[in-house]
């Protein structure tokens, strides 16, 4: 009989002690299911994280210590080689688990004998710029449990990674489900075990979308059950430390401008600043480092169409876009002219052009930057009135929570 804990949990952490971390343990303290070891991977702190996370009496806790400070990649993989559970998970030092979390996970692996387990991401608003300050918000969810069997559809998994980002169309007969990341997902330990096999790494590239790479990996080549609850379980922390959700328009430059890697053919399709841009480098960097050829074609028309109006709608916020609508015109000249002339169709529409007039328009603009708050706030489905912390709102989130408002 394996001495190995159903789950390993690990939080990657560095120079969190005084701010989130403690949450983020506690929350893993607090489960249902308690077969489980905890490991804080301490990514070279120089504050108190040790105290922090021994001041926690539980024999289910192990602080481990890299020997000096490592890229997020080499981080996470450092945690991974010391979980001796059957399933690994990960949560975020800034984020919180359910308390329901690993019970839930632990029922469908028993029923389903899934190799990976994923949940749905509900996110708590703590950045001041944000009026949705404090706040709970969850995706619409329906409470069930979706299996899918991913033997022999690599092309389809992958045709549908690419579908995310409107480069192509779904699969045919696919149905639309959550994915897996690092962050919402119990991987069995094996499915880790020949990633490293296959690319000498768990994690060989150092990506801010490292996660959609080794998903689109994982699911297309090591996975043969996928079972998603789709459930709001793993509650994800929106502050103002979150970079790609800041409001500093220079950081989402920085996150969402052109791919740092070589793509190949695909290079010179990218724009200076699109939405898109890190998950389609991660995706385009699994297909090249596992040397597939795709039996689907890629279209970048939708791409540039939704850059361009990502574009407008951050000029219409009051950011000044003109260097990157500048430099979407020259690279879309550079392209061939029958693509030139669609994406052209389509960002020149008449209809687009009373939506760019209307948002830059110092009387319309309010007007509709309120409804889209507006919009927003609906899609919250408690907390409107009353703020929380993070861990109140994950300790909410019981059976009978979901069963209150799931879709019916």
């Amino acid at each position: 009989m394996s001495n190995r804990p159903q789950f390993s949990v690990v939080i990657p952490t560095r120079n969190r002690a005084s701010s989130f971390l403690a949450t983020a343990v506690q929350s893993v303290l607090k489960q249902t299911f308690g077969d489980f070891e905890l490991i804080v991977s301490d990514n070279f702190s120089d504050d108190n994280t040790f105290d922090v996370v021994k001041s926690f009496d539980d024999s289910r806790i192990r602080y481990v210590r890299t020997a000096g400070f490592l890229p997020i990649n080499e981080s996470w993989e450092f945690g991974i080689h010391r979980a001796r559970g059957e399933y690994v998970t990960f949560l975020a030092d800034d984020d919180a688990y359910a308390g329901i979390y690993l019970e839930s996970f632990a029922k469908a692996i028993n029923e389903y004998d899934s190799d990976i387990v994923a949940c749905g991401i509900p996110q708590y608003y703590e950045n001041p710029h944000y009026e949705t300050r404090h706040k709970f918000s969850s995706p619409h969810f329906t409470n069930k449990v979706y299996t899918y069997d991913c033997r022999g559809k690599k092309n389809e998994i992958l045709q549908y990674m690419f579908a995310k980002a409107d480069l192509t169309n779904y699969p045919e007969g696919f149905r639309p489900v959550g994915l897996p990341y690092l962050a919402n997902a119990a991987y069995r330990r094996s499915i880790f075990a020949g990633l490293k096999s296959s690319l000498d790494s768990i994690f060989p590239r150092n990506l801010s979308s490292t996660d959609v790479y080794s998903t689109t990996i994982i699911l297309s080549q090591f996975t043969n059950k996928y079972c998603y609850l789709d459930k709001p379980l793993y509650v994800q922390r929106v502050s103002d430390v979150s970079l790609t959700r800041s409001p500093d328009i220079e950081n989402q430059r920085k996150t969402y401008g052109r791919p740092t890697h070589d793509l190949g053919q695909y290079q010179n399709h990218f724009l200076d600043f699109a939405y898109d841009n890190r998950w389609i480098e991660a995706c385009l960097l699994a297909v090249i480092d596992t040397k597939t050829e795709l039996d689907f074609d890629l279209s970048w028309v939708k791409y540039y169409v939704k850059s361009f109006d990502s574009l407008k709608f951050l000029q219409s916020r009051g950011f000044d876009m003109t260097r990157e609508k500048k430099r979407f015109w020259e690279t879309l000249e550079r392209q061939e002219q029958n693509f030139q002339d669609e994406v052209l169709s389509l960002v020149a529409t008449p209809r687009m052009r009373i939506s760019d007039f209307l948002r830059t328009s110092r009387i319309f603009g309010p007007m509709l930057r309120a409804r889209d708050s507006y919009t927003e706030t609906k899609e919250n489905l408690v907390g409107l009135n009353n703020p929380l912390s993070i861990d109140e709102y994950a300790s909410m989130i019981d059976e009978k929570f979901l069963s209150d408002h799931a879709e019916h």
